[in-house]
């Protein structure tokens, strides 16, 4: 064995051949070909509908707002918790940005924009 035996050359896989399907072969060949025109129109309304939100004001560090996020932000029960040795632990490391209530996040959003106040949370 070793370098005493010829080395064989590897034979060219064959080129595969592509059946003809018709034209009915791809996800997608029913949909008309892409129109650059109509694509920046609907950007531009797309654009021109966005929800914008105004900026808040310049924070005023002498109005603060305290806010318990359990009840308040994150609905009861929207983080599962168990209970070891009397305290109450949430059973994951973090909280995902579906499990705050919507509502809740806007009126506080309402209030920062009117008064300007910092938000300090606790848990």
């Amino acid at each position: 064995m070793g370098s005493d035996e010829p080395k064989r050359k590897k034979q060219k896989a064959a080129p595969l051949v592509q059946a003809d399907d018709g034209g009915l072969g791809g996800l997608y060949d029913f949909l008309p070909p892409p129109d650059p025109e109509k694509d920046k129109a609907a950007k531009e309304a797309a654009e021109k509908a966005k929800f914008s939100r105004p900026k808040l004001p310049p924070e005023d560090r002498t109005r603060v707002i305290f806010l318990d996020v359990d009840g308040v932000l994150l609905p009861t029960g929207a983080v599962e918790t168990i209970i070891v040795d009397g305290v109450n632990l949430p059973t994951r490391d973090t909280v995902r940005e579906s499990d705050f209530a919507i509502a809740a996040l806007g009126n506080l959003r309402s209030i920062v924009q009117q008064t300007g106040a910092t938000v300090v949370l606790s848990s």
